[in-house]
């Protein structure tokens, strides 16, 4: 999957995580209990750093691909391995035999 790709679909989470909290608010605004008062607007509080986090994952994800896509980041077997979940092959000198 492309990393923009990825960065877009990150992005729309936040949204959604945005959204949700907002409703969240709403509901926890027209509620009499001062209870659930505190407990709608932990709630909230607790997506918003959910979206946060999500939304500095997207912008390192945006800021990683950009320096690939100028040069200055190296795709090399390790990182295609890690991409991809593989595990890394063992290095052949290290089943030498001594001499």
């Amino acid at each position: 999957m492309c990393m923009t790709q990825s960065g877009t679909f990150l992005f729309l989470h936040t949204v959604v995580i945005l959204a949700v909290s907002f409703f969240v608010l709403v509901v926890a605004r027209k509620q009499d209990a001062q209870a659930m008062k505190a407990f709608g607007y932990t709630i909230a509080v607790l997506l918003w750093l959910c979206a946060a986090g999500v939304f500095f994952k997207v912008v390192k994800t945006f800021y990683h691909f950009n320096k690939a896509s100028m040069g200055q980041i190296g795709c090399s077997k390790t990182d295609v391995n890690r991409q991809n979940n593989m595990p890394m092959p063992e290095s052949p000198m290290k089943h030498k035999m001594p001499n």
